[in-house]
């Protein structure tokens, strides 16, 4: 989900990654599990 700050609201697009594949696709960088995403794009953990 992302927030679409010049309209004041949250985004209608969002993609969902069920948390038990993050681990498959994310780069693990010391306490932290990145995900790389497209300029422009946000990305929502939900643990």
């Amino acid at each position: 989900m992302s927030w679409e700050r010049e309209l004041g609201r949250i985004a209608e697009d969002f993609l969902f990654i069920p948390s038990g594949d993050v681990a498959g696709i994310a780069r693990v960088e010391g306490k932290w599990m990145v995900l790389e995403v497209a300029l422009g794009s946000t990305v929502l953990l939900l643990a």
